[in-house]
C-alpha cells in the first residue's frame, strides 16, 4: 500500500513541479493521432465506431465510463454504481460474465496496454474527465490483441496543449455526489506537460454503498530529435473506501430496494485500493514509411477487500513491453501496409486469504504468490489487390502460462495455454462517402487467474485442471456511409463458441466457472448520426443479439436452446441535441432515451432483470470573459421517469441473490473556470 500511494504522489508532483519552474512556450510540434488507434488511410475490415471529445465531455459528470460509451452499437455496461465491484463493460456479450472488471476485451490508454495477462482488466484507475477520444473496436481481435474474443477498447487522454491553460471543475449531485477536478498544461521548452487530479465522494443510493476516490493523470510529450518523439505517462489512485451493498432478491428489492444485502451488512464488505503506474513509449520514423514504436509500462496495485466469509489482500507487480514496426508503402502502385509486433506481459500477485468474523480480519486461510506471463507475436497486412478493394490479412500466435506458488497447502502447480489465431478480411469503397467491409476470425480467451485460482469445497486447492480456454469462430459484414451532415453504420454478426466460460456460485456467494460445452450469438448493430441545421443533431444506436446455449449440461440438465444470463438481447440509445452561440455565451442542451431489454440471471432462465427504459437530458452555458477566462454552469439529469431497475445482475447468484437495484431519478450541477495564462 505504502510502495503504490508514494508512486500515486510522485507521478503527480513530480509535473507539476516541472510546470511551475519553467516559462510556459509555444513550441513543439503539433500532437498526431497516437499508436494503437485505428488508421484514417487504412479501410477496417470490421466494426469500429469513435467517441469524439465533444460528446465525452459537455455537461457530462464525468464520473464513470459509462458516459463514453453509451453511444456505441455492441456495447453494454453494468455495475456503474457499485464502486467496490467497478464498471464491467462488455462487447457482444464477451466481458458479461464478469463479478468485477472487464474480461473478454483489451484496454489501451494512449497505447499502453491496461490488460493483464490473463485477460482481466481493472478500470477504477481510469478518469473519464481527461479522455478526449474513445474508439471502440468490436469483433474477432485476437489475431491483433490476443486475449481479448470481444475487442478492444482505446483510449486516448488530453495532449498537452500549446497556450498554457488551467481548468477547475466542481460538481454535485443527488446521493451524494461530489466531484472536484483540476487540470491544465502547457508547453515547456519544447517539452509539452499536461496533469489532471480529480477527487469523488459518493454516498450511494443504497445502504452501505458509498465511495471515495482521488485520481492522478500526468502526460509529457517531447521531440527528441526530428525523426524521434518519447511520450511518458503516469497516473495514480487511492480509494480508501468502497464499500460494497452485495445483490438482493426479488422479494428483498420488493421490500426495500434501497437496502443493502444482509450478509454485506454483516462481513462489512467493501474495498481499499491504491495503484500507480508509468509508462515511457518512443517512436522512431527513419523515413516517411516506417514507423518503429517501443512501449515500456510498470505498475503497483494494492489491494484489500472484505466479502461475505474472507477478507483478501494482495500486492501486485503488472508489467509490459511492447515492440511495434509499421511499414506504410506502395507497391506496383497499390497500397501496402504490414505490421509485425511482439508483446511480452507479466503480472505477480502476493496474496492472503483471511477468515472474515463479521468484519474483522481473522485466521490466514491462503497463502500464496500467483503469476502470469504472456508472449505475443504477431503480423497484421493489408494491401490494395485492386482499385478500391483492400484485403487484410492477420494472424498471431500467444503462449500464456499461469504459475501458482502456494505457501500454505498443497496446492502449487502451473498450466500453460498456447493459442494461434487469425483473420482475413476486405473493404469495398464505393466511394469517398461509403464503403462495404467482411471479415472472418478466429479469437480464444483463457481463464483470468482469479478464476483458474479459486479453491472450491468440492475439488483441492490450487489451479483448476477442468477449466479450458474459449474458442470463437467469428464472421460480421457491414457498411459505413457518410453523406455531408449523415453518417452510420450496420453491422450483422454470427458467433460460434466452443467451451464458453460461464460464471455461478457456491454457498458462501464466491463466484466460479465453468466451461459450456457450445454456443452461438447471432446480431445486428446499427447507428446513425445527422446534423439537422439550426443547431441540431441527432444520434442513435440500436443493438440485437441472440446468445443462446447450444449444448450444456452443468447439473446433467440439458439447457440447449436457453439464452446466455447476462446479455440483454436488445439495447437501444438516441439522443437529439441543440447548440447555439448567442450575445451572452454558447448554450447547449440534450434529451436522451436508453432501453435495454431483459437479461436472465440465471443458466435455467428462470429468473430475469425486467426491462427499462432510462429519460435523460443534459444542458450547459459557456461564456469566454475577456481573453484569458471562460465560465461554464453545467447540469443534466438521469432517469427522469424515476424508473425502477436493475444495474446489475449477478449471474448465478447464491440464494436467489442476482439483483443490485440502480437510483431512481439522478441530477447533477456543476461549474467550470478555465484561464489562459498569459
Amino acid at each position: 500500500m505504502k510502495a503504490a500511494l508514494l508512486f500515486a504522489i510522485a507521478t503527480t508532483t513530480i509535473p507539476l513541479v516541472a510546470m511551475a519552474n519553467g516559462p510556459f512556450e509555444v513550441t513543439g510540434k503539433p500532437p498526431e493521432r497516437p499508436p494503437n488507434t485505428p488508421d484514417p488511410t487504412r479501410p477496417e475490415p470490421g466494426a469500429v465506431t469513435e467517441v469524439d471529445e465533444e460528446a465525452l465531455a459537455t455537461a457530462q459528470p464525468n464520473v464513470t465510463l459509462e458516459e463514453a460509451v453509451e453511444r456505441v452499437p455492441g456495447v453494454f455496461f453494468q455495475g456503474a454504481f457499485n464502486f467496490a465491484q467497478d464498471l464491467r463493460l462488455s462487447i457482444r456479450g464477451f466481458g458479461a460474465r464478469s463479478a468485477f472488471g472487464i474480461r473478454g476485451l483489451r484496454v489501451l490508454q494512449d497505447g499502453f496496454l491496461l490488460t493483464l495477462p490473463d485477460g482481466q482488466t481493472t478500470i477504477d484507475a481510469i478518469d473519464p474527465a481527461v479522455l478526449r477520444r474513445v474508439t471502440v473496436m468490436r469483433g474477432a481481435a485476437s489475431a491483433r490483441w490476443g486475449n481479448a474474443p470481444g475487442g478492444a477498447l482505446l483510449l486516448s487522454t488530453h495532449e498537452p496543449p500549446r497556450v498554457a491553460q488551467i481548468e477547475a471543475r466542481g460538481l454535485a449531485g443527488r446521493y451524494g455526489v461530489f466531484r472536484g477536478s483540476l487540470q491544465g498544461g502547457g508547453t515547456i521548452d519544447g517539452t509539452g506537460v499536461y496533469v489532471a487530479a480529480s477527487q469523488l465522494v459518493v454516498d450511494g443510493y443504497r445502504e452501505q454503498s458509498g465511495a471515495t476516490a482521488t485520481l492522478v493523470n500526468a502526460k509529457v510529450t517531447r521531440a527528441l530529435r526530428e525523426d524521434l518523439d518519447l511520450l511518458v505517462v503516469a497516473s495514480g489512485v487511492w480509494s480508501p473506501r468502497s464499500a460494497d451493498p452485495g445483490g438482493l432478491d426479488r422479494l428483498a428489492v420488493l421490500d426495500d430496494r434501497r437496502q443493502a444485502s444482509a450478509v454485506n451488512r454483516r462481513f462489512d464488505a467493501g474495498e481499499d485500493v491504491a495503484q500507480g503506474r508509468l509508462g515511457v513509449a518512443l517512436a522512431y520514423a527513419p523515413d516517411d514509411d516506417q514507423t518503429i514504436v517501443l512501449r515500456v509500462m510498470g505498475a503497483l496495485r494494492s489491494f484489500d477487500s472484505a466479502v461475505p466469509f474472507r477478507m483478501i489482500a494482495f500486492d501486485r507487480i503488472h508489467g509490459n513491453v511492447a515492440l511495434e514496426h509499421t511499414l506504410a508503402t506502395q507497391a506496383g502502385g497499390r497500397r501496402l501496409r504490414f505490421t509485425t509486433g511482439v508483446e511480452a506481459g507479466a503480472v505477480t500477485d502476493d496474496r492472503q486469504n483471511f477468515e472474515n468474523l463479521d468484519g474483522a480480519r481473522g485466521a490466514t486461510v491462503l497463502d500464496q504468490r500467483e503469476s502470469v506471463t504472456n508472449v505475443g507475436v504477431y503480423v497484421d497486412a493489408s494491401v490494395e489487390v485492386v482499385e478500391r478493394l483492400a484485403l487484410t490479412v492477420g494472424g498471431r500466435l500467444d503462449l500464456i502460462r499461469f504459475a501458482l506458488s502456494d505457501r500454505f497447502g498443497d496446492g502449487s502447480g502451473d498450466r500453460t495455454f498456447d493459442q494461434l489465431t487469425g483473420r482475413i478480411g476486405a473493404v469495398y469503397t464505393l466511394g469517398p462517402q461509403l464503403e462495404v467491409f467482411a471479415a472472418v476470425g478466429r479469437s480464444f480467451e483463457t481463464p483470468t487467474m482469479s478464476e483458474l485460482a479459486t479453491p472450491r469445497a468440492d475439488r483441492a486447492a490450487g489451479l483448476d485442471p477442468d477449466l479450458v480456454a474459449q474458442r470463437v469462430g467469428a464472421i460480421e459484414a457491414g457498411t459505413r456511409a457518410s453523406f455531408g451532415p449523415i453518417g452510420g453504420e450496420l453491422t450483422v454478426l454470427s458467433i460460434d463458441l466452443d467451451d464458453e466460460l460461464v460464471r455461478f456460485e457456491d454457498e458462501t456467494s464466491r463466484a466460479f466457472y465453468r466451461n459450456a460445452a457450445a454456443s452461438r450469438r447471432y446480431g445486428v448493430e446499427a447507428a446513425l448520426q445527422a446534423t439537422l441545421g439550426a443547431g441540431f443533431a441527432i444520434a442513435g444506436q440500436y443493438t440485437w443479439l441472440d446468445a443462446k446455449f447450444e449444448s450444456y449440461a452443468p447439473r446433467g440438465e440439458q439447457l440447449g436452446g436457453r439464452r446466455v444470463p447476462g446479455i440483454p438481447e436488445h439495447r437501444a440509445f438516441g439522443q437529439v441535441s441543440w447548440r447555439r452561440e448567442v450575445g451572452f455565451g454558447a448554450l447547449f442542451a440534450a434529451a436522451d432515451l436508453e432501453l435495454v431489454g431483459r437479461r436472465f440471471a440465471d443458466d435455467e432462465n428462470a429468473v430475469a432483470a425486467d426491462r427499462y427504459v432510462l429519460v435523460g437530458a443534459r444542458a450547459a452555458w459557456d461564456r469566454s470573459i475577456g481573453e484569458a477566462f471562460a465560465l461554464g454552469v453545467f447540469g443534466g439529469a438521469r432517469n427522469l421517469l424515476a424508473a425502477d431497475y436493475d444495474a446489475n445482475v449477478r449471474i448465478n447468484a447464491t440464494g436467489a441473490r442476482y439483483f443490485e437495484p440502480a437510483p431512481g431519478l439522478e441530477l447533477w450541477v456543476g461549474l467550470r473556470l478555465a484561464h489562459v495564462l498569459p
